[in-house]
């Protein structure tokens, strides 16, 4: 091989694996779907079967209701309805007090019970709880304290789950009376009813970066497409577990923050435009030179 020749293929090659590079960092995360019973007992579940796989011997943390991820710090919640919290390892299954133990208000009416737990992208708890004056609010509270501020206009009762969609950041619930979804304004609390009923009846969703739902119900994994929640099927039955209320998702499909360059930060969905414009580049150049005539001396 000439010399010329040798240097075209090496172009080409680099090229080629730039924009095999891409294509891998852009690919779809695996989804990592975790559930807590109403035992305490952590389980890892196979979104492909439904098969539920007991980590580690349990705890007495009872009545687990809702969980989520802090992506922030990596940090995984689970809240029960006295509105205990705790910290799930998901390697070992053990369940954790944190320093403060439960979700309570800086100044204002306590809180009764919690009913449903979520985290968003951005390192903010939200929670359903009914306070001691017997009103129905959503719940904005603190990760590291514990501190919750109620959202000012009550919902008209609690709910069942509370999911954010990591696409639009919108957060959604299940309206306890009706059994349909609503969207919820994170600032005012107001909720807007979808009048469309989960089917199944939903203890807890998770919504996954490609417009699909995962929904817990009766102790069994079902899925369906975002929007649609009445049409879910079901992928599979636990088995093992007791009463489960709560699902959760270690696998971040929140959209990545940008950058200081915002080219070289962008971690899925867009391909890297600056990678794609240097990939095409080291391809047309290798192209040049094996299409270059060589010159004689």
């Amino acid at each position: 091989m000439t010399k010329i020749k040798k240097i075209a293929a090496t172009a080409l090659a680099a090229g080629l694996v730039l924009f095999g590079g891409i294509s891998g960092a852009n690919a779809t995360p695996t989804l990592e779907l975790w559930i807590v019973d109403t035992d305490g007992v952590v389980f890892s579940v196979d979104s492909t079967t439904g098969v539920a796989t007991q980590v580690g011997s349990g705890n007495l943390f009872n009545g687990a209701n809702g969980a989520g991820k802090d992506f922030t710090t990596g940090t995984n919640f689970v809240s029960n309805d006295s509105c205990d919290v705790g910290t799930v390892d998901v390697t070992s299954g053990v369940i954790s007090a944190t320093t403060y133990g439960q979700m309570h208000p800086a100044t204002g009416p306590g809180y009764n019970e919690c009913t449903a737990m979520t985290i968003d992208g951005q390192g903010n708890g939200w929670a359903s709880v009914q306070l001691s004056d017997s009103s129905y609010h959503i719940v904005k509270w603190d990760l590291a304290t514990g501190i919750g501020t109620a959202l000012p206009t009550a919902t008209a009762t609690y709910m069942d789950l509370l999911v954010f969609n990591p696409t639009t950041g919108d957060l959604l619930g299940q309206d306890d009376n009706t059994g349909t979804i609503v969207s919820l304004d994170t600032t005012t609390g107001a909720e807007t009813d979808t009048t469309v009923t989960t089917a199944p009846y939903a203890y807890g969703i998770v919504v996954d970066g490609d417009g699909n739902y995962w929904a817990n119900s009766w102790d069994s994994l079902y899925k369906g497409a975002t929007g649609q929640w009445g049409s879910a099927t079901i992928i599979g039955s636990y088995v093992n577990t007791s009463n489960v209320n709560c699902i959760f998702t270690t696998t971040n499909y929140w959209p990545a923050a940008p950058a200081t360059t915002p080219e070289l930060a962008k971690t899925g969905g867009e391909p890297n435009t600056l990678a794609l414009v240097i990939g095409a580049f080291a391809v047309l150049g290798g192209l040049a030179f094996r299409f270059r005539k060589p010159v004689t001396n």
